[in-house]
Formats: C-alpha cells, structure tokens, sequence
C-alpha cells in the first residue's frame, strides 16, 4: 500500500479553501483553525515544498473526514474526501 504524499503548500492551499485560517507561533508550530466544524489542526513548521510526514497527514485527513469539514464549507466538488487521492496524484 502506498504512503499518503502531499507537499506542505498544498496541504496549505487545501486547508485555506477550506476556510481555515492560519495560526503561525514562531519558531514553534503552525495551527489551521475552522470555526464552523469547531476544529483545530497542530503541525510542525514545514517549507512549503517539504512533503508533510504521513504520521502528520493521515491524522488531519482523519480529523477532516470526522468533522465533516468538507460540507461545513459548502467546497464538496474536488475537495471532497472521495477525490482526496486525485489531489494527492496532482501534488
């Protein structure tokens, strides 16, 4: 089974369309925060071209699917987590 690759900027890109906002504390760590779901994401600091570590990944997919984070925002179409392996294909 392959491991679940995504670089850290489209993680980003994903989590922002997804009306996240971002929370950065220096030298520290990078929080995602979406109020409609109630959900908070932690993630090491990573470079925007860093691939993010599956045991960082598989964690905030799981938190998504469980919150329902995808029709909280009204963004079903490609960002739906049944397209999720598509994005993952295109990073």
């Amino acid at each position: 089974m392959s491991r679940p690759r995504i670089r850290y900027a489209k993680l980003r890109q994903l989590l922002l369309g997804l009306e996240f906002t971002e929370i950065v504390v220096a030298d520290s760590h990078i929080g995602f925060r979406h109020e409609l779901s109630d959900t908070t994401i932690m993630l090491p600091i990573y470079k925007g071209n860093e691939m993010v570590a599956p045991r960082h990944f598989v964690p905030v997919r799981t938190l998504l699917d469980g919150r329902d984070c995808w029709q909280a925002t009204s963004l079903i179409g490609p960002w739906h987590p049944a397209r999720w392996s598509n994005r993952l294909r295109d990073s």
